[in-house]
């Protein structure tokens, strides 16, 4: 049994290519990776996250928007965020999926809607993360918030696994992680 966790996180150079789409196509190459490497997968996703320029925030508004097929799923996992003292602003289908769930959330518009939408409160700096399982039906609204999300400098997950970790490291966060030498994890 490893008495730690190593997980890679690949970097993308979004920060640098203004206007660039945080979806991943073939021809988007990485700039190199980092490693997170701690006692418990959370603590390595997080020391990742930071690395790669993607921090975890441990409070605030969480932006959610997520395909039908991944609604049932998401609520559980939303319930959880809630539970740790998040608060939840999603769009209108997520919105309703939430509060079917009994899981608070306010509701924003999409960009397609009309003002004040969700990229205004990324502009003011309200939103501290970002979730988002786009499907093709809101492709427009995904690549704009994607932009936003860059130019704004909110952290964003894109998987509903990666919100499992994400979880993870903020039930594990408080936890003390002792600093390390690499040949010091090998002894």
């Amino acid at each position: 049994m490893p008495h730690f966790v190593a997980l890679k996180e690949a970097v993308f150079p979004f920060n640098k290519l203004y206007g660039s789409d945080l979806i991943l196509g073939p021809e988007m190459k990485s700039t190199g990776e980092v490693m997170g490497i701690a006692r418990t997968l959370g603590l390595a996703f997080f020391k990742a996250q930071t690395a790669c320029f993607n921090p975890i925030k441990n409070k605030g508004l969480i932006f959610v928007s997520v395909k039908d097929k991944d609604k049932e799923e998401a609520c559980v996992l939303m319930k959880r965020l809630v539970e740790l003292g998040f608060e939840l602003c999603a769009t209108e289908g997520t919105h309703k999926a939430l509060e079917k769930a009994g899981v608070k959330s306010l509701k924003v518009l999409k960009i397609s809607e009309g003002r004040p939408n969700i990229m205004d409160l990324m502009m003011n700096g309200e939103i501290s993360m970002a979730i988002n399982t786009s499907d093709h039906k809101s492709q427009d609204d995904a690549k704009l918030i994607r932009a936003s999300v860059l130019k704004n400098h909110v952290s964003y997950f894109t998987t509903l696994s990666a919100i499992e970790v994400l979880l993870l490291a903020l039930e594990e966060s408080s936890q003390k992680d002792e600093l390390l030498a690499l040949q010091d994890y090998l002894k």
